[in-house]
Parts: C-alpha cells; sequence; structure tokens
C-alpha cells in the first residue's frame, strides 16, 4: 500500500507532465549509453548523439551522413535494449539530424 506522499506525488507528477519529462531525458540518457556500447570499437563512436524522445520518436544528431548509416542499421538493437529497460514505452521511429557545425560533446551538453 502506497503513503498519501507517494500518491501526492506521483498524482502531481503526471498532472503536470513532469513525470513525461523526466522518463524522456532517462530514455536519452540510456539510449546514450546503449548507442556508445554498440560502437564502442567503430571510429563513428564520436559522431552520434541521442538528443530527445518525444511522441516515441527517438532523434539521434549525428555529424556526418556515415553516421546516420550506421544509427538505422543499429535500430533493431537499439529499439530492443530500450524497451527492456522500459518496458512501457516503446519508440515507433528512430529520425536522424545532420549536425555538422553545431556538434554535440562532453563539454557543451
Amino acid at each position: 500500500m502506497q503513503g498519501i506522499g507517494n500518491l501526492l506525488a506521483t498524482s502531481f507528477l503526471k498532472r503536470h507532465g513532469i513525470e513525461q519529462s523526466v522518463t524522456a531525458t532517462m530514455i536519452v540518457q540510456r539510449a546514450n549509453v546503449i548507442l556508445a556500447d554498440l560502437i564502442i570499437n567503430s571510429p563513428l563512436k564520436n559522431d552520434v548523439y541521442v538528443i530527445s524522445y518525444k511522441n516515441d520518436e527517438l532523434v539521434v544528431a549525428c555529424r556526418h551522413a556515415a553516421a546516420t548509416h550506421a544509427v538505422q542499421g543499429l535500430l533493431p538493437q537499439l529499439r530492443q535494449a530500450i524497451q527492456q529497460d522500459f518496458p512501457d514505452k516503446s519508440f515507433l521511429a528512430l529520425r536522424t539530424r545532420l549536425s555538422g557545425q553545431e556538434w554535440y560533446n562532453s563539454e557543451n551538453i
């Protein structure tokens, strides 16, 4: 049985959309870890970064077309790994975005 505090917190989070935002952030962080593990020995490992999850769509920034192609090929493995960690969430689409000038790295995120 949940305490009244837990019920109120859960209700608050759902009502204000905070739960959805927190879950999306957790999915993005986990997807970046999974993607890094999948391409750990690839020369493209620094050329892809998951930037958002919204409306069942995972968006991955790619530095160039080769990175985009590589990420598309990893879709089944990425989807399966995310669904293991977040069984009540899914992503139906993977969208890649070329981001040549504005690159994402640990220094500016």
